[in-house]
């Protein structure tokens, strides 16, 4: 090999680490593992090898959704891919970019096109914001490809048809200057397709009412008080306050929408076309006018220059709504603190998601040199489909906050249905306390670890003022004990309706 050529997989991870990716996740395998060598060659990358591959396809996801870059993930073909792929099909829901390498056997390719391929598959995945597959043949990692191949920038720039988006921005900026009561409403998309800082600087530029839904919670700053909250469903569940004010604006500006029953509280909305501009990452919408093939992105970016130009010509909220901020259950009733995030399978409801991705959080918080607490809140059935990645993160050094919620079984089915039958018990017989031990985390490794455990509310609030948590120098565990049937009254509500739903079709249907 020549001064000017490289192997095909150096190029393909000195691509990866050009995204500002610092970190790959996976499980070795037979397949994979010529591949794996040159992760190493790349200065930047750092391989974190997880426990098992669907553990590394849900780091992968959590780390793409703090980072807003792609996760990789690296696993053998077959047997690595499918124990994966139930996380790669929870990233793809929520568009969470992956990249998924899989070492496979044998075969002949292509060589003349393997490097262009690479970039067209690269960045696909930056702007589709979904995961894509490379499939790489043990035979092919070292063979060569042109260095100067990597001269050439990745097309990455998401461009619209500059006619049409200059029609958009006029209808928009008309619609505005005209609107008495406008709304904004960010959703989920929004996030996943890097437009957060763009629409929290839409919202507070004019400071119009605006509102987030449950899968996009934290998108807007909560402290301000242009933050009306979480707009999901209807008043039995979402408060009367935040609906009616949403739903009586006379312009709703809704971003990056996510139309999934877990989203719009099993479709109750109640917002009509007419008085939508709806922007998403495949069209606009403007007062039920529709604009295929427009992305969101480029439209936010002119709008807000626009805005900033003419801010005197629209019409500033006289009034605020002051609510709370409920939603599916109780997280959604808290005010988060500026820049936080919520990260949850709410929408795919994969039960063991939580300890992978709180792993993949913890890797993109280092990265991104944030100060920042990773805290992880989950029940014993979801601790126990996936409790061996927080070896992981006792392995490699990171300190979150486990909140272990012990209610001896599945609280989401006891509410949907057999409430006191077995197959909603779990193995009430695991000692939590000596869970970060087992795992690392004792005197004779030199790795500290703090746990406890609570009954009581009173107990609980006592352990917020103790140094031991306060100053998150090691690894914490506070289980909580609960009562099987003590879930949230949201959880309650929301499976009622749904069943009541049902029962209405069905009883149209015979």
């Amino acid at each position: 090999m020549t001064k000017s050529q490289i192997p095909v997989c150096e190029y393909l991870f000195r691509r990866i680490a050009s995204l500002g990716i610092r970190h790959t996740f996976g499980v070795p395998g037979d397949f994979n593992l010529t591949i794996l060598d040159h992760v190493y060659a790349v200065a930047e990358l750092e391989w974190l090898g997880c426990c098992n591959e669907l553990n590394a396809a849900y780091a992968t996801d959590g780390y793409a959704r703090v980072r807003e870059l792609p996760g990789v993930l690296l696993t053998t073909y077959g047997v690595g891919e499918l124990s994966a792929m139930n996380g790669v099909a929870g990233a793809y829901v929520v568009r969470a970019e992956m990249i998924h390498i899989v070492g496979m056997t044998s075969r002949q390719v292509n060589e003349e096109t393997l490097a262009a391929d690479i970039d067209r598959v690269t960045e696909d995945c930056v702007k589709s914001r979904l995961p894509v597959y490379i499939f790489i043949p043990m035979d092919v990692p070292s063979i060569s490809v042109p260095l100067s191949a990597l001269d050439k920038p990745l097309d990455l720039e998401i461009k619209n048809d500059e006619e049409i988006e200059s029609k958009i921005l006029g209808m928009v900026l008309n619609a505005i200057s005209r609107a008495m009561n406008p709304s904004i409403l960010a959703d989920a998309l929004t996030i996943r397709h890097g437009g957060r800082e763009l629409v929290r600087e839409l919202a507070d530029l004019p400071q119009f009412p605006t509102f987030s839904c449950p899968l996009s919670k934290g998108i807007i700053n909560e402290n301000k008080p242009y933050c009306m909250g979480v707009y999901s469903v209807n008043g039995t569940v979402t408060s009367l306050g935040s609906m009616e004010a949403l739903e009586t604006s006379d312009l709703i500006i809704n971003t990056g929408t996510l139309q999934t029953d877990s989203n719009t509280g099993g479709f109750t909305r109640k917002i009509p076309e007419e008085k939508v501009i709806l922007l998403e990452h495949d069209k606009c919408v403007i007062l039920g006018e529709e604009f295929a093939n427009i992305h969101f992105l480029p439209v936010l970016r002119r709008l807000l220059k626009d805005l900033k130009a003419k801010a005197g010509h629209f019409n500033l909220p006289a009034t605020r709504v002051n609510v709370s901020l409920p939603c599916q259950f109780g997280m959604f009733d808290a005010t988060f603190p500026p820049r936080s995030r919520a990260i949850a399978s709410t929408l795919w409801s994969a039960i063991g998601f939580s300890v992978g991705a709180y792993l993949g959080a913890c890797v993109a918080a280092r990265e991104m040199k944030h100060p920042s607490r990773v805290i992880l809140i989950l029940g014993g059935g979801s601790l126990q489909i996936s409790v061996q990645d927080i070896g992981t993160c006792i392995r490699f050094g990171f300190k979150p906050i486990i909140f272990l919620v012990n209610n001896n079984g599945y609280s989401v089915e006891r509410a949907i249905r057999g409430a006191e039958l077995s197959f909603n018990d779990i193995n009430s017989n695991w000692d939590h306390q000596q869970l970060l031990s087992f795992f690392g985390a004792r005197p004779d490794t030199g790795i500290g670890s703090f746990s406890t455990k609570f009954h009581t509310v009173e107990e609980l609030e006592s352990i917020f003022g103790k140094e031991a948590l306060n100053e998150a120098e090691h690894i914490s565990l506070i289980e909580l004990f609960f009562s099987p049937f003590d879930y949230h009254w949201r959880l309650a509500t929301q499976v009622s309706n749904t069943l009541d739903r049902l029962l209405e079709k069905q009883e149209k249907f015979n």
